[in-house]
């Protein structure tokens, strides 16, 4: 669990990006808080987007509470407001975006996160995402690619004893 944390915010050097993958019998949510509790040793904020299922149908619901009221708003515009005062908020705070149970984001904090993943690593912004494995959903395979374009992919399953 420390050595998962340590990827994800390590000691020196520029902030990673990480992304974890997890039956859910995993131990993930575990390794989760591992994180947050690491970066808030190190004095950086973690902001937290937890995809929840029963929010699936509402337009935004996963970030609404980062960037402030988007109503139902599912367009284009809307995700890019979102995505933009997401990493302003990022950047003014010196912050880490921790995402859990992505599979479960509704498609537009999906999308944004996707956006903010597609910048994060010029703007020095440290990135965690985990979720359960999801074949067939492109979006969180676009944003798998991304976190794992600088470090692998950690598949984590809880292994029962």
């Amino acid at each position: 669990m420390a050595r998962v944390a340590g990827l994800a915010a390590p000691e020196a050097g520029r902030p990673a990006q990480l992304g974890i993958v997890g039956s859910g019998t995993s131990d993930a949510p575990t390794i989760v808080d591992a994180i947050v509790d690491r970066f808030a040793a190190r004095e950086t904020p973690a902001l937290r987007v937890t995809g929840r299922r029963l929010e699936r149908d509402h337009a935004l619901a996963a970030v609404q509470h980062l960037v402030g009221g988007t109503g139902d708003a599912a367009d284009d515009r809307a995700e890019r407001d979102a995505r933009d005062g997401l990493l302003a908020r990022l950047a003014a705070r010196t912050a880490a975006l921790v995402v859990e149970d992505a599979q479960w984001l509704d498609p537009g904090s999906l999308r944004v996160i996707v956006g903010v993943a597609e910048r994060a690593a010029a703007q020095e912004i440290p990135l965690t995402v985990a979720h359960r494995p999801a074949p067939g959903d492109s979006t969180l395979a676009a944003l798998d690619t991304l976190v794992g374009r600088h470090q692998p992919l950690v598949a984590h399953v809880q292994i029962a004893g």
